[in-house]
């Protein structure tokens, strides 16, 4: 943890202020300058930058408005990175109104069969992200298209994805979300979480995590 002046002073105060960043990026895995009002997800993701097993500090910087800025609870996800699929069916058989969310993490041609014949056989209504677009045949009946490319499209697909019971990210990286998708979905929607190596980006809370080939 580190302290640093007000963000509005940074450009102009010259006493005693060190680009900390680039002082410490060589020696950390990562690094969060934590700002309001996205306190909640910046912290969420630092902690799962602690928990995610790879060697190194995570810094936290901390300006003077985040110091002094209200204090509220915030309850930090700690899903099982290997759970076993048994707990995964439990989720998808007690949810009513599933959704299914894929990135651009594989795009081969095996993981967009096997998709499409696991979409097949639960009927889930699916979402890609634009740049996985076309990972599913868009004229197929549980396709909700590709978002990031119109704000109308993408407005009636957040609609659909805030009246779920539970969301599946498959390869998701927030990397591929347009601003006005973030954070991306409602905090007290579960979410089960797909990939082969993890995304501790993802700014809402996972329900579980399951890791290793989406194949």
């Amino acid at each position: 943890l580190i302290s640093q002046i007000s963000s509005e002073l940074y450009p102009i105060y010259t006493h005693q202020i060190i680009d900390q960043k680039n002082l410490f990026l060589p020696i950390c895995k990562t690094f969060h300058s934590l700002k309001p009002p996205h306190l909640e997800h910046q912290l969420r993701a630092s902690f799962r930058s602690v928990t995610d097993g790879k060697a190194g500090p995570v810094i936290l910087e901390i300006t003077k408005e985040v110091a002094t800025h209200p204090c509220h609870d915030i309850v930090f996800d700690s899903p099982p990175v290997h759970a076993s699929f048994l707990e995964e069916i439990t989720l998808l058989r007690s949810a009513r109104r599933p959704v299914l969310f894929v990135g651009a993490e594989d795009l081969s041609i095996g993981t967009s069969s096997a998709l499409t014949e696991w979409i097949n056989k639960i009927n889930i209504p699916t979402v890609t992200t634009y740049r996985a677009k076309g990972i599913l045949d868009e004229t197929h009946a549980w396709s909700l298209g590709a978002c990031g490319l119109s704000p109308v499209v993408d407005k009636h697909q957040q609609q659909f994805i805030q009246q779920a019971d539970l969301l599946i990210t498959v390869g998701l990286d927030p990397v591929e979300l347009r601003p006005n998708w973030l954070p991306g979905w409602p905090s007290s929607l579960p979410v089960l979480n797909i990939s082969a190596c993890g995304q501790p980006d993802i700014l809402a809370p996972f329900q579980l995590d399951l890791r290793g080939p989406i194949q």
